[in-house]
């Protein structure tokens, strides 16, 4: 017996330099480390969100990203923050870039915060017939300046593509909609060497362990970062 898991994924160019590294939770479809610029004491952090087609709207994401921000004269981020859209491929996506303090939480949640002055933090929410996706770059201003022309290329390069099939030999058909723990992305066509695609829907999955039913329209565990 063959099941069909139907698959629609964002396909993107990974820039040269970025480092891959495995996502730490089924919400993170990829993460990137941004080697750091002379003289910074820290990398920058990279990460592809996508939480099965829930997260909140583009002004909610904004508006919570530019609080993660403070500005050392205490004015209002907002006032020093930038926003901007493209439409790239048929995607709309919306970006801020804001610089400062970064105060964030350290895990969602917490009461804890992160205290880290001369950081700069770049998002962008990526808008697809499934739902956003959400990119967060956060880092030493200096390193976030040195890749932020691959930041460009890189989201310039995003495409939605169209439901596919991938066999699964051996396995009895399930009528749930959900995306499995630990299913991290895959190529779901013949792509070039640095080209990645992040799945968003999983139709008659089975098999899989600790397997979370979703529709396309309900979270699976959101957190936000």
């Amino acid at each position: 017996m063959v099941t069909l898991l139907l698959i629609a994924s964002l396909t993107y160019i990974v820039p040269d330099g970025w480092v891959a590294r495995q996502p730490s939770s089924s919400m993170r479809v990829a993460e990137f480390m941004l080697p750091r610029a002379s003289g910074d004491a820290e990398d920058g952090d990279l990460v592809l969100y996508f939480f099965g087609g829930t997260g909140g709207s583009v002004s909610a994401n904004l508006d919570r990203w530019i609080g993660q921000m403070t500005q050392p004269d205490g004015r209002p981020s907002r006032e020093s923050a930038t926003t901007s859209t493209l439409t790239t491929n048929g995607l709309k996506i919306t970006r801020v870039d804001v610089a400062g303090t970064y105060v964030a939480e350290v895990r969602p949640g917490s009461a804890e915060r992160h205290h880290k002055p001369g950081f700069r933090l770049h998002a962008a929410v990526i808008e697809t017939p499934e739902g956003p996706y959400f990119v967060k770059l956060v880092g030493p201003a200096r390193t976030v300046a040195r890749w932020e022309s691959s930041v460009d290329a890189f989201l310039k390069s995003v495409r939605h593509s169209k439901p596919g099939a991938l066999a699964l030999p051996g396995l009895p058909l399930h009528s749930s909609i959900g995306t499995p723990d630990g299913f991290r992305p895959i190529l779901v066509r013949n792509t070039p060497p640095r080209m990645a695609a992040a799945p968003a829907i999983f139709v008659a999955v089975t098999g899989f362990r600790n397997h979370r039913a979703a529709t396309p329209s309900a979270a699976i565990g959101t957190t936000l970062e």
